[in-house]
């Protein structure tokens, strides 16, 4: 009986080469492109693929694992055919990931601070549901409020500004209405009256907020009704002092007339220019 030929022997090569004929068929992970490779030539073409040309599969496996994060964090947006209520679903959560809070009780802002411009917070309140509603968050409902007073500050009106103006105009008057001149205030005073007398005290606000306050117009309007409302006995207090102050501008106004030597008959005379303004104011005070 032959002996066995030991260089023949699997267990006498101790595994340091393969037998003859054989070769290891699976791919390296650590080869870069034996992966790609082996791709069929569709797949290899798509360009989402390129940028792992020659990485290893491992990168692939690790973007594939982040998409699918991204897509689980995703909203589906609802097609054409959508539920009213799956659309709904949708919206709540657009808005809720952009920020909105779980209630309108949630909302922090910070007030409006602007000058001559008082925050209604019975408003602001009452506008809190509408804005979840809408799906804004604190930010943008911040923003809204302080657009909103600046609007308001904005559209004011320059009440120091228009009274400089008023004041002229009744002083002054134009081509169609004569002014008042030195007089004005004692005008001015008699409309007052009427206002305070035919308004309630929120209109009166209502018509000083408004600017009407400062309307020449407004304001020979409210004389006219003040004079009536005197005369019929409506109007008191600046209106009693009105009656006395036109007898008193007739009687003066008489006097002058009287006087032949007085500075308003007088061209020459240093006052004669004075005198002429105040027969004037004397007339239109006398007439009103």
């Amino acid at each position: 009986m032959a002996d066995p030929v030991v260089g023949q022997s699997a267990i006498a090569q101790g595994g340091d080469s393969a037998p003859s004929g054989t070769a290891d068929a699976t791919p390296n992970a650590g080869d870069a492109g034996s992966w790609f490779d082996s791709l069929p030539d569709g797949i290899k073409a798509e360009k989402s693929l390129e940028a792992f040309k020659g990485k290893p599969i491992s990168a692939v496996v690790e973007s594939y694992v982040n998409a699918q994060k991204l897509v689980g964090g995703s909203l589906r947006v609802p097609g054409k055919d959508a539920k009213p209520e799956d659309i709904e679903k949708f919206h709540n959560e657009a808005y809720d990931k952009l920020g909105r809070p779980a209630s309108p009780d949630k909302y922090t802002f910070q007030k409006p601070n602007v000058d001559g411009v008082t925050v209604d917070d019975k408003a602001v309140q009452s506008f809190l549901p509408v804005a979840h509603k809408l799906g804004l968050n604190s930010k943008q409902v911040e923003g809204l409020l302080q657009f909103q007073a600046d609007l308001t500050a904005a559209s004011a009106p320059n009440h120091a500004e228009n009274f400089a103006q008023t004041m002229k105009d009744l002083t002054d008057g134009d081509e169609q209405t004569p002014g008042w001149g030195s007089t004005a205030p004692r005008y001015i005073a008699v409309a007052k009256r009427a206002l305070e007398t035919m308004f309630h005290p929120d209109a009166q606000k209502a018509i000083i907020d408004s600017g009407l306050g400062n309307n020449a117009h407004f304001i020979r309007a409210m004389f006219q009704v003040g004079k009536m409302g005197m005369e019929d006995g409506l109007v008191i207090g600046e209106g009693e002092a009105l009656k006395d102050g036109r007898t008193g501008a007739l009687s003066e106004l008489e006097k002058i007339m009287a006087d032949p030597k007085h500075a308003y008959f007088d061209r020459s005379h240093q006052d004669h220019d004075a005198a002429v303004s105040k027969v004037l104011d004397l007339r239109r005070y006398a007439m009103a």
